[in-house]
């Protein structure tokens, strides 16, 4: 039996050309999505309310009179030294949220978030000392630049 040979020399080159056209369909752009659609108050409001409920209650404030980790109080994993991550306090969810609320689009940070402390003033999941601090917090923070 006589080996296999192309017909024609343009075979292979014609091979070649089909592979990549059926390639070229396959290459896409990144999607693109606005920035502004990711953020609403509502979703901002909800995301508030999560956290805050997340919180432990011991972190809940921060304490501002409490003296800085000495070097000694540092935890030890193995024979490196890392320190400990401070946990959240409801004044870095609120100041993160304003943040994020900057981001809103239609409307200023300031109005955004506003819309966010009535909306978390309304949320019938939280406990009522937590909507009144929450609130506050949030009403402070729309205040300054």
């Amino acid at each position: 039996m006589p080996p296999l040979r192309a017909s024609t020399p343009a075979a292979p080159a014609l091979v070649a050309l089909a592979l990549l056209s059926a390639a070229a369909g396959c290459a896409r752009e990144e999607p693109t999505h606005d920035a502004a659609t990711l953020y609403t108050p509502e979703s901002l409001a909800q995301e508030l309310a999560f956290r805050c409920r997340a919180i432990r209650p011991g972190t809940r404030s921060a304490a501002k009179d409490a003296p800085p980790k000495r070097d000694d109080e540092v935890l030890t994993k193995g024979q490196e030294a890392t320190k400990e991550a401070a946990a959240p306090t409801l004044d870095d969810v609120c100041a993160d949220i304003a943040r994020k609320a900057g981001r809103v689009g239609g409307m200023t940070r300031p109005e955004a978030i506003r819309k966010i402390a009535g909306l978390v003033e309304a949320d019938g999941t939280l406990r009522p000392a937590d909507k009144a601090l929450l609130a506050g917090s949030l009403n402070h923070l729309a205040d300054q630049p």
